[in-house]
């Protein structure tokens, strides 16, 4: 089980989500909202098959705050009235045009971030809560526009990258290699 989900409306156990997803907020509903509230995120190391044929995780540079420049995991904010699976597995496919395979999802690890950049120039910084997950991906790698540079880390090569990674992400690829490969 990925996280525990309860629905409740007037007493019962079961309604539709839909009333919950909302569109596009725009920069200032958006803002506020950042700047008063923890926000969820999902992260999601991905198994992939590299062009050495090597299995490995797949990293990519972000191109935005927060850690624009830093490699990191595919990943994102939980989509508000999404179930949680869904949610993970729309940021896997709207970043890395990836799919997950079915019963390959491991939750691993949980995190609070604390960046004094932000995505758009919010004031403060980002306050963001993560659970982090290890999943087998399908499929060919296309990134999104907000991420670049494409990177599969192997058990192999792991030391060639440790002093470039955030402490989060090399603790986890340090944990999904000696517990998967």
């Amino acid at each position: 089980m990925l996280v525990k989900e309860y629905k409740m409306k007037e007493g019962k156990s079961s309604f539709d989500l839909s009333a919950l997803q909302v569109g596009y907020v725009g920069n200032k509903r958006y803002n506020s909202a950042r700047n008063t509230l923890v926000r969820t995120c999902i992260d999601v190391f991905l198994r992939v098959k590299s062009s050495e044929k090597e299995d490995g995780i797949l990293l990519v540079e972000r191109l935005v705050e927060p850690a624009k420049g830093i490699l990191w995991s595919i990943g994102g904010g939980v989509r508000r009235g999404l179930p949680f699976y869904e949610s993970l597995k729309y940021l896997v496919k709207r970043e890395s045009g990836l799919e997950i395979k079915k019963g390959s999802i491991e939750r691993i690890d949980d995190g609070r971030f604390f960046f004094k950049k932000n995505p758009i120039g919010m004031k403060g910084g980002v306050d963001d809560f993560t659970l982090a997950f290890y999943a087998v991906s399908k499929g060919k790698i296309k990134l999104d526009e907000l991420h670049t540079n494409p990177l599969i880390v192997s058990k192999k090569n792991l030391g060639k990258f440790k002093k470039r990674l955030h402490p989060f992400i090399k603790d986890n690829l340090e944990k999904i290699f000696e517990e998967h490969w």
